[in-house]
């Protein structure tokens, strides 16, 4: 079911590889976290990065609000998500990867769609993952890679504690009709069989 934020707090959330590509990215969240922590007294905000590790010189100044964590097994990033509010999917901005991402989804990007999660994509308008989000309403869209504008949109989401519960509701719709397993063996498998017969 999708999750209802409670309280004041915002814990975003991102899991897996975390790719030299992104870290543009992150300098922007990074920056619009902080203005959020500066103008919300009420609650805590921060950033837990499930990836391993990133350069550090990307944190200074951040590191009193985010979080490195190993690699995990499944169940320990099922763990950590309860503990979540969104979910970080970014892609690079930059024209040299204009390729990847028009044509690339992420397996990250089907676990965060059946998780029941709102999703906060970060990445260019015209990616695949963009188009199939926004075509199901299934995210919240940041498209600029500016970090006023990604802080407005957070600003958004604390003042409306409903904000992201449609697009999760719509995310895990989208999983349960295109990314069921036994559907995705049996066009893969359905594929090979084809061939052999021919």
């Amino acid at each position: 079911a999708p999750r209802r934020r409670s309280g004041q707090d915002l814990q975003v959330y991102f899991m897996g590889l975390f790719h030299l590509d992104y870290e543009p990215n992150l300098l922007i969240l990074l920056t619009a976290l902080a203005q959020l922590q500066e103008e919300h007294r009420a609650g805590k905000i921060s950033l837990v990065l499930r990836c391993g590790g990133v350069r550090p010189r990307l944190l200074k100044s951040y590191e009193h609000f985010v979080r490195i964590l190993p690699f995990a097994s499944e169940a320990e990033v099922q763990r950590d998500m309860k503990e979540a509010d969104l979910l970080y999917l970014p892609l690079p901005f930059e024209k040299e990867y204009e390729l990847f991402v028009r044509f690339s989804l992420s397996t990250k990007m089907v676990t965060y769609v059946a998780s029941g999660i709102p999703i906060l994509y970060h990445g260019p308008p015209d990616a695949a993952v963009h188009d199939l989000l926004k075509t199901h309403d299934a995210a919240l869209l940041c498209t600029e890679p500016s970090s006023d504008v990604l802080a407005e949109m957070l600003r958004g989401y604390l003042n409306d504690k409903e904000m992201g519960t449609h697009s999760a509701r719509n995310a895990l719709e989208l999983a349960r009709r295109n990314f069921n397993l036994s559907q995705i063996r049996e066009k893969f498998w359905g594929a090979i069989d084809q061939s052999l017969e021919r």
